[in-house]
């Protein structure tokens, strides 16, 4: 498919030239990774425009089209809950780290950067070509290999099978808001944005807890808990 052609190429050249440029001024290296991030909405905005369809269209249909208030806030709210609790749980109190402003400008990118394209256009792709139930276990899987790029660049550092793990349990999260707000993206970018914030905010990385993994895992953990009570509602809710 030219979406995952593009997507993973784009960023992969991106990632290269970021390695040759190693001794590139700071805001050079900073555009160019949000331009890697941006890979796949990039890709979707060019593809529908390819296509001749209606970009425009397109575009309120997945922000404006079934906006859910409801669903944006728990989006927001689900990593902000979860990591806080996990703070307190492991270090008796929530530790909050001093969040600088070039760091909240790289975590608002993610706002715009990847949700269009990865539970806007793929999932919206794979709807048509498989069964529902693998939607998520797909584009969950496609999300994390796409990761690869950032462990080149040493910008990653869970272990990447974890990252696999993590990215599959929230794959079924964002899957169940955008399915739930009628493919509208808003939802799953606000829960992007919050668990990039949240993950950073409560110091939840392993480089802010000795190495340890600990709080991580527990996050992955209580993300499967929501993602099977939001598949559990969902069967209650068309059972009755």
């Amino acid at each position: 498919m030219l979406f995952f052609i593009l997507t993973f190429g784009f960023s992969f050249f991106v990632s290269m030239l970021l390695l040759l440029i190693k001794d590139a001024p700071q805001i050079v290296w900073f555009l160019l990774l949000g331009l890697s991030t941006a890979a796949p909405s990039i890709t979707a905005i060019f593809l529908i425009y390819l296509k001749k369809g209606s970009l425009l269209n397109y575009l309120k249909q997945k922000y404006i089209k079934n906006i859910s208030v409801k669903y944006i806030l728990i989006g927001c709210l689900i990593p902000v809950l979860c990591m806080a609790l996990i703070s307190l749980f492991v270090n008796r109190e929530v530790r909050l780290s001093d969040l600088s402003f070039h760091s909240f400008i790289i975590i608002l990118w993610a706002l715009f950067a990847e949700e269009l394209g990865w539970r806007g256009y793929l999932q919206d792709y794979l709807l048509k070509k498989t069964k529902e139930q693998l939607v998520p276990l797909i584009t969950g899987t496609v999300w994390a290999l796409w990761h690869v790029n950032f462990y080149m660049l040493g910008t990653m550092e869970i272990p990447f099978l974890i990252f696999f793990i993590g990215c599959i349990v929230d794959s079924h999260i964002y899957f169940s808001l955008t399915k739930k707000s009628k493919g509208n993206v808003l939802p799953a970018s606000f829960l992007h944005f919050s668990y990039n914030l949240s993950i950073t905010l409560f110091l939840i990385n392993p480089s802010k807890n000795n190495g340890s993994l600990t709080p991580y895992i527990f996050t992955i953990l209580l993300f499967l808990f929501i993602a099977l009570f939001l598949k559990y509602s969902e069967k209650q809710t068309q059972t009755t």
